[in-house]
Formats: structure tokens, sequence, C-alpha cells
């Protein structure tokens, strides 16, 4: 739970500071990495540092693509430019 409440407020400022599509896949390689390292773990502070990396990933995965969902949408039917979306 510490690591979706984190997620959600570090992807929200990384999202609106570098973009929301670079945060997405960072949160994905991130979500990957903890993953494995979850999977492969040898003891239980391993294994818990790696659920921790994990949710920051996944939570961050998820709001990042959400909210790249909704404003491709918003932006489909108010007919914003890419800018707007991607930060660049």
């Amino acid at each position: 739970m510490v690591g979706m409440v984190l997620s959600s407020l570090m992807s929200g400022h990384f999202s609106d500071k570098y973009g929301r599509l670079p945060v997405l896949w960072a949160a994905v390689v991130l979500e990957i990495i903890a993953g494995l390292s979850c999977a492969f773990s040898f003891s239980i502070h391993q294994y818990m540092i790696s659920r921790f990396l994990l949710a920051i990933g996944a939570y961050g995965r998820y709001l990042s693509g959400f909210m790249l969902g909704l404003l491709s949408h918003f932006c489909s039917i108010f007919s914003c430019n890419n800018n707007f979306l991607l930060n660049q």
C-alpha cells in the first residue's frame, strides 16, 4: 500500500514534468525487473523490497496508461495537438 501511495505521487509529478509516455515505459521496465526479482528472491527481505518496487511500477503503469488513454480520447474529441499528450 505504501508503494502505491508513493507511486501515485511520483508518477503524477514525473508525468507532468517529463511526459506520460516516458513515465509509462519506466514503470513497465520497473515492474518487469521487480517482478523477476520477486520471483527469484533469496530472502524475505529481498522479497519485501521487490514487492514494494513492484507496487510502485504496477500502479505507475496503471495511472500513466489510464491518463494517456483518457487524454488521447479527450484530444480526439476536442482536436488537441500531440504535444499536450506527450509533453515533448
